[in-house]
């Protein structure tokens, strides 16, 4: 059995940048690198009772030594990324579409990043390096109304968890809520959900980096230049002009499924026929060896 490593190793086709770097609202010295890939998984694991839905790789687990298979009650909560950290997490092609489908707001900026980071991915000829490409091109059979519900929804989520309604079990910025009377970075990514909810609407995309006008203002929200009042008179703002925006949008109710089933079986096919082709020319290359 092959573990999560090694499934992401082998068949990782796509990565790219998709935290605040992208979006244009990271401050220097501040923020970690958050990455997001996916991953084919091997044929037995598709075809058979084996599944692979996801590998992650953090450089705070390294450096606080932790373990997240250890018993938790040991082990403790997982430990905070810090300025410089990676977060990495190689999704299945399967469960990323899942989610992509859902209309799950992060998992979108994939398709729309612009910055990719192929050390993290396989080693492959131009042909395959084709899936990265095709997976990009999928985005318009993606885009649907379904996922306005879903940036509305984590809008919602971050406002409740920025007035205090919500609880976060591993997110605490108590020092944030000291300062200023509300945790900023709540505030930020409820208002940058609203901005590009209300954008996916209209046009089934995602500007990234967002324009620079409204990057500034959620950087200067995220240091302490606005007070509650101005952020939530702003998110109440976005989220009625969201719900407006799904009501009106032209976007397909729901995603095109067919398309990317059609997608999904063609590309998984090329792999596991790239995989053989690979096998097969190890095997004659140990038979050459003396």
């Amino acid at each position: 059995m092959l573990t999560p490593r090694q499934i992401a190793e082998q068949g990782t086709f796509l990565v790219k940048e998709v935290g605040s770097s992208v979006h244009g609202t990271n401050i220097e010295g501040v923020d970690d690198l958050d990455l997001m890939g996916v991953a084919f998984q091997p044929p037995e694991y598709t075809l058979g009772l084996q599944r692979f839905e996801q590998y992650v790789y953090r450089t705070a687990r390294e450096r606080e030594g932790y373990d997240p298979g250890e018993d938790q009650r040991k082990a403790g909560r997982e430990p905070p990324s810090r300025p410089g950290d990676t977060d990495l997490v190689i999704y299945s092609v399967q469960k990323y579409l899942r989610l992509a489908l859902s209309g799950n707001p992060s998992v979108l900026v994939l398709l729309f990043s612009p910055k990719r980071h192929r050390e993290y991915e396989i080693n492959l000829d131009a042909t395959s390096l084709f899936w990265a490409d095709t997976l990009e091109w999928l985005a318009e059979d993606i885009a649907s109304q379904q996922a306005g519900v879903k940036f509305l929804g984590y809008l919602r989520a971050q406002k409740e968890r920025m007035l205090g309604t919500r609880g976060q079990m591993r997110v605490t910025r108590q020092e944030l809520i000291d300062t200023y009377g509300f945790d900023l970075k709540y505030a930020m990514q409820a208002i940058r959900l609203g901005l590009q909810g209300i954008e996916f609407m209209q046009t089934g995309k995602l500007s990234l980096p967002m324009h620079e006008s409204l990057a500034s203002e959620l950087r200067e929200i995220r240091q302490g230049g606005w007070v509650f009042s101005q952020v939530i008179e702003w998110i109440d703002s976005l989220e009625n002009d969201l719900k407006r925006a799904i009501d009106n949008s032209q976007l397909l109710k729901h995603p095109n499924y067919t398309n990317i089933d059609k997608w999904l079986v063609r590309t998984q096919q090329e792999y596991f026929a790239w995989l053989r082709n690979l096998k097969s020319q190890a095997l004659e290359l140990t038979a050459k060896l003396p």
